[in-house]
Formats: C-alpha cells, structure tokens, sequence
C-alpha cells in the first residue's frame, strides 16, 4: 500500500512539473520575458528539468536580447558564479563536436552557437558559420537563419539573402521576417517595400513578433 501510494505521488509530482515546463515553453514562445528567464534557469541549474546549459542560454540570450537588465544581469552572473553551469558549457562543446563529426546536425547547430558566443571555447564565427553551413545542408531551417545572421553581421548580404529566402520558404518565420528587411532595404536585392510587406505577413501569420511588428506598421 505504502509503495503504491509513493509511485503515485511520484508520477503526480512529475506529471506537475512537466506541466510547468510545458506553460513556461509556451509562454516564453509567446515572448513573455519572465517566462523564458524562468525556464532558462531550470535548465542551467537543472532544476525541475535536466541541466542544459545549451537550452539555458537560448532562453537567457533572448532575455538579455530583449533588453530586460535585471533578469540579464541574473543570468551573467549564474554563468560567472555556478559551477554546473559552467561546467555543463564545457561538457557540451566535447559533445556537441563529436555529435557534429558524426554527422548528427543538432549537434553541428548547437556547436556552431557555441562558437558563436564563444562559450566554453574561444569564438570563432568562422567555425560556427561552418558548423551552421552542415546543419543547414541536411535541412535543419534554424540553423540556415543562424547562417545567414552571422552573414548580416558582416555585411555579406550576398550571402545571407539565399540562406534566409531558403528557410523562409521552408516556412522558418524568423527568416521570412529577416528577408523581408533586406528587400525593404535593398540588401543584394532591388528595393521593393511590397515583396518586404507579403514576407512580413507570412512571418506575422506564422507569430513571429516582430514580422507582425513590421506589417502592422504598413498596414492601413
């Protein structure tokens, strides 16, 4: 009796907490910033969930991005002062390197993140752009936009627009709402604010934000 009480009140408890994660993931999806901070944390000090320091920094780098001080600050200082953490970092780049050598395409796209915020090894955005460009080669959408971010920061639109336009016809909405940027500005593109209006929208009816943002704004 006491055992079968003790599995129930084990599987109630998990049941709970898989709940709150899955709340958590879907509010952070919908862009409420304390829900993401929230998460991120669970991950990094894995708590709740399985520590994933990979996970815990996508989570927090968009805390950070969204420019909530305090919570970043939060976050900067669990990198600085918890020994998981920061060990979990150092443990994924092994991981991550041989996932990508052995032709597993997460592993190439979390590698390539890495390398890309330097965490746990020095950044190189060469090698990340690198680790991105095989993942993006097997079809991992993400990982093509990631590409073709790290192209944008140089200033090689060239570049970025056929990683962009690939995902964004792969319905990959972040990419959509990047293209749409470029022919709203004419990067390696002809100006033309009504091809950046239709992207926008297909970027805003897949609920990326700040697609909707933009064809909000050129909406009468």
């Amino acid at each position: 009796m006491i055992k079968t009480l003790c599995i129930l009140l084990l599987f109630f408890s998990i049941h709970l907490h898989a709940n709150k994660v899955n709340q958590l993931q879907t509010k952070c999806n919908q862009n409420d910033i304390k829900a993401c901070f929230e998460l991120g944390t669970m991950y990094g000090y894995g708590h709740i969930v399985k520590q994933d320091s990979i996970e815990a920094f996508y989570l927090l780098d968009k805390v950070c991005q969204n420019k909530y001080a305090k919570q970043c600050q939060m976050f900067k200082l669990l990198y600085k002062t918890n020994d998981v953490f920061k060990q979990g970092v150092v443990n994924d780049v092994q991981k991550y390197q041989k996932l990508c050598d052995d032709d597993v395409m997460d592993g190439c796209s979390n590698l390539g993140y890495l390398y890309k915020k330097g965490l746990g090894i020095k950044k190189d955005l060469t090698k990340a752009q690198q680790a991105y460009h095989k993942a993006c080669l097997s079809s991992d959408m993400e990982a093509c936009t990631l590409e073709g971010d790290i192209f944008i920061d140089q200033r090689d639109y060239a570049k970025a627009f056929p990683l962009y336009k690939k995902a964004c016809d792969a319905n990959h909405f972040r990419a959509c709402t990047y293209l749409g940027y470029m022919y709203a500005m004419g990067q390696s593109v002809e100006s033309n604010d009504q091809k950046a209006k239709i992207l926008w929208k297909k970027a805003c009816d897949g609920e990326d934000e700040l697609g909707c943002q933009e064809y909000k704004r050129l909406s009468p």
